[in-house]
């Protein structure tokens, strides 16, 4: 047995130009299949982790089709329905900035509740006292923000415009930390009146309502109850938004895999017709081994190393690829993909998460 491992590696070795071939062909199909499931398995599961942060109740209110804001009043009564653990004031808008055709996203909330400045002091950077961040206007502010606002020398505060021509300065106070640029990479987070004042929303109006539940299994009642309640409301729990996510996140995946399917068919009829076909050398080979006293078992053996050991080595130089791909480059082409093109790119850092069966499954 280890004579024919050996002579199968010098067969290897001097066949080198053939298999080399073989080898770049179906490298590159299972470098892209790899890179793909890696990389669709790390931003799912940041997708997740995006999910778990929300709210378990999302409230907005739609009249005619249109999104319009609510009376901060309105909360006093829906906190009075039983089983609702946490309920917050939201205010949110678009503000475009003209000199890169970009636009921001703002969120307003009220930085006065206990859970409030717990999750803000979770999510910013250098882990500050929150209560100073009330003294002036200031604003907490995304990874990709704090790039396009360095690019104009945007340091210490930068100015907004309001629709009648004010101009608002307002300090930068931190930024929110790496690890969640899904959710909050074209974020500027701002208290409720200094938001309301920057878009132009009336004061004591509000845009959204974030609520959370004691108990999970009471969501569809709670929803039904404020529906009851305000008709125009509209509720998104978050099972709804993480099935939102997903369904668009699984139709690029599944559009992605069926177009590589096709190429993989196409690479793989190629292969098997020329790894199977046997070259006048080859069978003459077949013949001396013979002659020598080899018998077809050895010879079925010596042909199963040599599929094994191409295998193996094919399949982890593809892997290896994929994974310094990812991993060092951060999968360009790929990441566009099954993001899309964002507003502001996101800065991914693409945390690793590698599911073992479905490697084991492919190299099988």
């Amino acid at each position: 047995m280890i004579n024919i491992a050996k002579f199968t590696l010098l067969i290897l070795i001097k066949e080198k130009r053939k298999h080399i071939t073989i080898a770049f062909i179906l490298g590159l199909i299972l470098f892209l299949l790899l890179s793909f499931l890696i990389l669709a398995g790390s931003i799912q599961q940041e997708f997740q982790n995006m999910i778990n942060q929300s709210p378990d109740i999302s409230v907005y209110r739609e009249v005619g089709g249109r999104i319009e804001t609510m009376p901060e009043e309105w909360i006093d009564e829906i906190a009075d329905i039983k089983g609702i653990r946490q309920i917050g004031k939201l205010v949110s808008g678009i503000y475009r900035f003209n000199r890169e055709e970009n636009y921001f996203t703002i969120i307003g909330t009220d930085f006065f509740g206990n859970s409030c400045h717990e999750y803000i002091e979770k999510i910013i950077e250098r882990q500050q006292d929150i209560s100073s961040f009330l003294e002036n206007d200031s604003m907490i502010i995304g990874s990709a923000v704090k790039q396009i606002f360095e690019k104009y020398n945007y340091v210490d505060q930068f100015h907004f415009y309001t629709s009648s021509g004010e101009r608002v300065p307002v300090k930068i106070f931190d930024t929110i930390r790496e690890g969640i640029e899904l959710e909050t990479n074209d974020i500027i987070l701002l208290p409720l009146d200094l938001a309301n004042r920057i878009l132009g929303i009336p004061p004591e109006r509000l845009t959204d309502i974030a609520i959370n539940v004691g108990q999970p299994f009471e969501i569809p009642l709670i929803s039904q109850k404020i529906k009851d309640r305000f008709p125009d409301l509209r509720m998104h729990s978050r099972e709804q938004l993480k099935n939102e996510k997903m369904k668009l996140y699984h139709f690029k995946s599944g559009l992605f895999i069926l177009l590589f399917l096709n190429s993989f068919l196409a690479f793989a009829v190629l292969l098997f017709t020329k790894a199977s076909s046997l070259s006048s050398e080859q069978i003459q080979r077949i013949r001396i081994l013979r002659i020598s006293g080899w018998s077809i078992q050895q010879i079925l053996v010596w042909k199963s190393f040599e599929a094994i050991i191409f295998t193996v080595i094919t399949y982890c130089m593809a892997l290896m690829g994929s994974v310094f791909y990812i991993f060092q480059f951060k999968a360009p082409i790929l990441k566009e993909i099954l993001l899309g093109n964002a507003n502001l790119e996101p800065m991914l850092r693409i945390s690793p998460h590698i599911r073992m069966d479905l490697l084991f499954f492919l190299f099988c």
